[in-house]
């Protein structure tokens, strides 16, 4: 058993929107303000920075994408 996800625990995907927090949905700001931990990209995370207090806060950067190569024509 993981000792760091409480019994009940739960992930949320929340997409915060175009950039601004007032632009985000009800329901994505409660899900952070209900949240323990934030994933995301450094430049997503910074935008929503005024609801993090409190909050564990893992980030990095963007990397270029390692996926396949659509074929050229």
């Amino acid at each position: 058993m993981n000792d760091r996800l409480p019994e009940g625990g739960r992930i949320a995907v929340v997409g915060t929107g175009p950039g601004a927090v007032e632009q985000m949905t009800i329901r994505a700001r409660q899900a952070i303000q209900e949240s323990a931990v934030v994933v995301g990209y450094k430049t997503y995370v910074g935008l929503i920075e005024g609801l993090l207090a409190g909050k564990e806060v893992l980030q990095s950067g963007m990397r270029k994408s390692t996926g396949p190569t659509p074929p050229s024509t």
